[in-house]
C-alpha cells in the first residue's frame, strides 16, 4: 500500500505542475496564431494596394499608407529615386508624374514572402508609354513594413534599365 500511496501522491504533484506547463506550451501557439493573422491581414492589404494601383485609386492608396510612411523608390528610376515621408508626398512624387506618363499602369505581385512586420512582394509592372506606345514589363521586388494595420515603409527594387528604355520619349 505505501507504494500505491506514493504513486498517487507523485501523480497529484505532477498534475498540479502540469497546468502551468500546459499554459506555457499554449503561449507560443497563441503568439503564432496572432502572427499568422497579422501576416494574412498584411497580405490582404497588399492585394488591395496592387488593385488600387491598377485602378488609379489614389484614395485607397492614401488610406493604406501611414501618416509617417517612408517610401524609397529604386535607384535610377527617372521619376523618383527620392525618399518620401507622407502619403501626399508619395501620391504627388511617384504616382503623379511617373504614372501620368503611362497608360494601363499596373503592378502584379505573384509571390509574397512574409517575415513578421515585413512582406516582400515579387512581381512585374505592366504599362504602355503614352508617347511611344512601347510596352514596359519590368520586374520588381517591393519590401513593405507594416505597423498598426498600415504601410509604414516601402523599398522598391526594379529593373531600372527597362524603365529607362520604356519611359523615354525618344
Amino acid at each position: 500500500m505505501p507504494v500505491r500511496t506514493l504513486l498517487i501522491a507523485a501523480l497529484t504533484v505532477a498534475g498540479a505542475f502540469s497546468i502551468p506547463l500546459a499554459a506555457a506550451a499554449a503561449a507560443p501557439q497563441a503568439t503564432a496564431s496572432a502572427d499568422l493573422a497579422s501576416s494574412a491581414a498584411n497580405m490582404a492589404m497588399l492585394d488591395r494596394f496592387y488593385l488600387a494601383l491598377g485602378a488609379d485609386d489614389t484614395a485607397t492608396i492614401a488610406e493604406l499608407l501611414a501618416d509617417a510612411v517612408i517610401w524609397k523608390d529604386g535607384e535610377g528610376v527617372r521619376f523618383s529615386g527620392q525618399e518620401l515621408a507622407s502619403p501626399d508626398a508619395v501620391l504627388e512624387g511617384v504616382f503623379g508624374p511617373g504614372v501620368a506618363r503611362l497608360e494601363e499602369f499596373r503592378a502584379t505581385a505573384g509571390l509574397y514572402l512574409v517575415d513578421g512586420r515585413h512582406v516582400v512582394a515579387l512581381g512585374q509592372y505592366r504599362a504602355v508609354n503614352r508617347s511611344t506606345g512601347e510596352l514596359l514589363k519590368p520586374s520588381f521586388a517591393h519590401v513593405f513594413t507594416f505597423s498598426d494595420g498600415r504601410i509604414v515603409g516601402f523599398q522598391q527594387y526594379t529593373d531600372t534599365p527597362r524603365w529607362i528604355e520604356g519611359a523615354t520619349t525618344d
